[in-house]
């Protein structure tokens, strides 16, 4: 078998089935109207993934640009609500939101404390991480991917991804390892593949490269390791995922 190792999460999206859309634009519009630019990767995916299913429990939010945000405006929404109660707070109490700090000076002077973000996800039902990418960032074909978590201050955002393709990838090979969810397992069967888990010592049967199968880091991980292979004669997709402890997949046919 020839499995392929270098294939994106779009390029392994249209092995499975999906369609791009024939319009090709970088430029779109936000909920507030605003034309703003839109990686080439990111909407490469997104003309894929749209409103598909196979997302809905993932990482990354499908519904187009509509779901996504700026982090300006939510700081900027978080204000209009909070402060009436800063009017009568003192100093010492105001503090203890994250946003008052922003209220304090002029939007102008944001930069000095956070650049603003493009929040594309989420971890699915929690929220308790954020996924954003840079605006400075957003002309680049394949920014870095940054994350906030709940615990930390509203401008603390550490990197999560060097590349926005590395992002995608590991959504999609938590859809396809069903690990929290089913999602993967429903949609495919639906569309005709046939699906079995396989651990490590079936995978030897398939002679493997696994330090080529397995380039992506867990998003919540560090001892994690993930990838997704295909052999395009037999319409197989492998999903490895790799720890500390043991190597194991999920193996999607195409059915005849």
């Amino acid at each position: 078998m020839k499995f392929q190792y270098n294939l994106t999460a779009v390029e392994l999206l249209e092995r499975i089935g999906y369609s791009k859309s024939a319009t090709e634009r970088v430029i779109l519009k936000d909920g507030y109207e605003r034309e703003f630019p839109i990686p080439q990767v990111l909407w490469d995916f997104l003309s894929l993934a749209k409103d598909s299913r196979l997302f809905s429990t993932a990482d990354i939010w499908v519904n187009g640009t509509s779901s996504f945000y700026f982090l300006y405006d939510e700081i900027e929404e978080m204000i209009e609500e909070e402060k009436e109660y800063w009017e009568n707070g003192t100093e010492e109490e105001n503090m203890e939101s994250g946003y008052y700090k922003f209220y304090k000076i002029e939007k102008d002077a944001w930069t000095d404390i956070t650049p603003d973000f493009l929040e594309i996800g989420s971890d699915f039902a929690a929220g308790i991480v954020k996924y954003g990418i840079c605006v400075t960032d957003l002309e680049q074909s394949n920014p870095p991917v940054y994350m906030n978590h709940e615990c930390n201050d509203i401008a603390e955002w550490s990197l999560c991804a060097e590349y926005l393709s590395d992002f995608l990838m590991q959504a999609l090979c938590d859809v396809l390892l069903c690990e929290c969810y089913h999602t993967g397992e429903k949609v495919l069967k639906e569309v005709g593949w046939s699906l079995e888990q396989v651990y490590e010592d079936q995978l030897e049967d398939y002679h493997i490269e696994m330090e080529k199968a397995l380039k992506v880091q867990s998003l919540y991980r560090a001892d994690v390791t993930c990838g997704c292979i295909y052999e395009e004669d037999e319409k197989l997709l492998l999903v490895l995922r790799k720890d500390a402890k043991e190597l194991r997949g999920m193996l999607y046919r195409k059915r005849e």
